[in-house]
């Protein structure tokens, strides 16, 4: 298993499943997650939410009641580097191209989003 995300005090591991561990209670077993296909990515998108990465889908989680808030389809696979965000926005930065930042609309009703804008920063 490999270090997912981690929200307030909730930790996701990802592996054969994906697991979510409350470090607040450490006497609890970690819950595994009923996510619909092999979690590629996570990151935290603040106070306890998490953002989990599958083929082609976004899907907002909230680790506090351990269920899912949100899922978002995408129109291209991802390959990630890291991917985070907030309430309004998720930020991600592909492998192919770490220099460039991309930042989507999280608050969308679409079920298919693509990202609103980038940013390319200078390699130093």
């Amino acid at each position: 298993m490999r270090l997912g995300a981690v929200a307030a005090d909730s930790v996701l591991l990802i592996g054969a499943t994906t697991a979510l561990v409350d470090l607040s209670n450490l006497d609890r077993p970690p819950a595994t997650l009923p996510v619909r296909g092999a979690v590629m990515s996570a990151g935290p998108m603040g106070d306890s939410r998490m953002v989990l990465v599958m083929a082609g889908v976004l899907e907002e989680w909230d680790a506090a009641t351990r269920a899912p808030v949100k899922r978002m389809r995408l129109d291209r696979p991802l390959d990630l580097q890291v991917i985070g965000g907030s309430e309004r926005r998720i930020w991600m930065v592909m492998k192919a191209a770490p220099q460039r930042i991309e930042v989507m609309n999280s608050q969308t009703k679409s079920t298919r989003v693509r990202p609103s804008a980038s940013r390319d920063w200078p390699n130093q």
